[in-house]
């Protein structure tokens, strides 16, 4: 898994009427395990993840704390004599992205080519340990 070619997972069906912290707490809920497993022991910061709508890169935590954040676009006015709202299901997802700011990414970059340093240190041919046999043990 590369992070550079980024994580897509599906959330399923979610309700229309939840907020952004809701939204938010499922994305992590999804992703934070991926991210756990592929930076092994990296201390991210999650509370300054943030999660947008990819379309328009708006991030839904400035929607209002109490109000659903996709809703108003799932309700449509009916045609006929009686106009009324009702529910649409939309014909593509809402799709969202969770965002590492800047300074978690370096940090995760750094993190890595440690990592990628530490092991290669361990099996490079120039390493002291790589010339380390059974006789000198």
């Amino acid at each position: 898994m590369d992070i550079n070619q980024g994580i897509r997972e599906g959330l399923g069906e979610v309700p229309a009427s939840l907020t952004a912290s809701e939204i938010r707490t499922q994305v992590l809920s999804v992703l934070r395990p991926k991210l756990e497993k592929l930076h092994h022991g990296f201390p991210y910061d999650w509370d300054k993840l943030v999660v947008r709508e990819l379309k328009g890169w708006f991030n839904i935590s400035n929607y209002p704390a109490n109000a659903p954040v996709f809703l108003d676009r799932c309700m449509h006015e009916s045609k006929g004599k009686e106009r009324r709202r009702t529910f649409k299901k939309p014909t593509n997802p809402f799709e969202l992205v969770l965002v590492i700011d800047h300074e978690q990414w370096d940090q995760v970059q750094a993190y890595l080519d440690a990592q990628e340093h530490t092991v290669s240190g361990f099996y490079h041919d120039d390493s002291p340990l790589a010339s380390l046999n059974a006789d000198t043990l």
